[in-house]
């Protein structure tokens, strides 16, 4: 597989997973969009992040990040505390209604995953993305 043929097939992928997340978020009318999403996702992947690393990682502005933030909080699936060693900083956890969406969340792509035609998800390309995985962290 060459380097064109793999980034097509994550960008396909990479759709796929949007529009099942999409229907998700339909199905359970939760008042959230995908970034919202990634940003549970992501503050579900470490114990606690700062903002500002996940603006970083999700390749937005500060700004956009905090209006995010306050919704989730607002909603009670994200908690924020400043930072002891930096008080500049602030702490993002998710909430138990945060872990509980991201858990429902978590069982709707992996049933997804398993769905998946042979074609679509093959031996070879999950092993490539992993080395892609390995190679980028």
């Amino acid at each position: 597989m060459n380097y064109l043929e793999l980034s097509t097939a994550i960008l396909l992928i990479n759709r796929q997973i949007e529009r099942q997340l999409s229907l998700f978020l339909q199905q359970k009318k939760l008042p959230l969009t995908l970034p919202e999403l990634n940003l549970l996702l992501l503050v579900g992947q470490t114990a606690t992040v700062n903002q500002h690393t996940i603006a970083q990682k999700m390749l937005l502005a500060d700004d956009e990040i905090t209006r995010m933030v306050r919704k989730l909080i607002k909603l009670a699936y994200l908690t924020r505390e400043q930072d002891i060693a930096d008080h500049r900083k602030k702490l993002l956890n998710l909430s138990t209604n945060g872990q509980k969406i991201l858990a429902a969340v978590q069982r709707e792509l992996q049933d997804w995953w398993q769905q998946q035609p042979a074609d679509v998800v093959n031996e070879e390309l999950v092993s490539k993305l992993k080395w892609l995985a390995h190679v980028l962290k």
